[in-house]
């Protein structure tokens, strides 16, 4: 640890901005709220449940659940997304070095520090820079989830 701030290491955050007054004014704002306001939409309360849906379903705050509406241009620009082998391609991937054995260097360096792998023995995942397109599992997910939230809702 020190107070130098360049030569930061790459793939941590090296310096953080707090907004210490947003902070106290939201801290002073629930500090000032009673418990029946604090509470009073609380899964944890008990009482009779009254809605349609499961109590799991209700409570879900799952981002990735399957209840929005998908608009059929969505649909249009996901397929027409695939390539020509009915791929979806990106070049937004995380790539790393290919594995080819143990690293040679042995003694500490700085020499990395600001980057996101060191040598050519390192296999640490880094963002892709070139103009070369990869599979990615993430969009994959993204657009069948996106494909299934259209067949269940429409």
């Amino acid at each position: 640890m020190d107070d130098i701030d360049h030569n930061l290491v790459a793939h941590y955050y090296g310096k953080v901005g707090i907004e210490l007054e947003r902070l106290k004014d939201e801290y002073k704002k629930i500090s000032e709220l009673t418990v029946a306001d604090a509470s009073k939409t609380s899964p944890l309360k008990p009482k009779q449940y009254q809605y349609k849906e499961s109590p799991q379903k209700y409570y879900s705050q799952d981002k990735n659940s399957f209840a929005s509406k998908v608009d059929a241009s969505k649909i249009i620009a996901v397929i027409n997304s695939l390539d020509d082998e009915n791929r979806w391609l990106t070049t937004r991937a995380y790539i790393s070095n290919p594995y080819i054995g143990d690293g040679v260097k042995t003694e500490p360096t700085l020499e990395y520090n600001s980057t996101r792998v060191a040598d050519e023995t390192d296999t640490s995942p880094y963002l892709n820079t070139t103009n070369q397109k990869y599979i990615v599992t993430g969009l994959y997910i993204r657009n069948m989830r996106t494909l299934i939230n259209y067949l269940q809702n429409n």
